[in-house]
């Protein structure tokens, strides 16, 4: 569909649930829930969840939270995604059951939101960085990639959160090794 028709069916949509709501007419409320739920894609997922929660439709706000979880990779790069407050972002990265391919994703993802307005968003990189199980990131990724990143480079927590997961890593393969004896 079209984004421009799916803004003006969210457009109406606020205004349906706004007088539904007023009038305490759930069953309006609900029929529009119902639409609104059947329109979620990856560019208004976070948009139809915002307004499900405002007007208290769970059944909706339930399935675009389930969609944004399990299409997390693709919703990061949208440009509603790409909006948000940093609040917002570090609640999504901070959830445990977010789907992504690896956790090098998380990472791309925080510096796509950085790169939307960096003077002003740079700052956020050391509670964003917290995010990140570095555990579960490749040596060879934090290596490359990360290793010459210059937030990571000017990033104190950052290093510091590679050296223990460097150290965790290290420990698990002793502990793998004895095992094997």
């Amino acid at each position: 569909m079209p984004i421009l028709a799916t803004l003006l069916i969210i457009f109406v949509s606020h205004s349906a649930f706004s007088g539904a709501n007023l009038l305490l007419l759930y069953e309006v409320r609900e029929g529009v829930g119902e639409v609104l739920g059947k329109l979620i894609d990856h560019n208004n997922v976070l948009l139809i969840r915002s307004l499900a929660s405002v007007f208290s439709c769970r059944d909706v706000e339930t399935r675009a939270h389930n969609f944004m979880l399990e299409r997390f990779e693709i919703v990061s790069k949208t440009e509603e995604f790409l909006k948000l407050e940093v609040k917002e972002v570090i609640k999504y990265l901070s959830m445990d059951d977010i789907i992504v391919k690896s956790e090098e994703s998380i990472f791309q993802c925080i510096l796509r939101w950085i790169e939307v307005d960096e003077e002003n968003r740079g700052k956020h990189f050391d509670e964003l960085v917290g995010t990140v199980r570095f555990p579960l990131v490749s040596e060879h990724y934090i290596n490359t990639e990360m290793g010459n990143n210059s937030y990571v480079k000017n990033s104190e927590i950052c290093k510091n959160l590679m050296k223990e997961a460097a150290f965790l890593k290290s420990k698990q393969t002793k502990t793998f090794t004895y095992s094997l004896h």
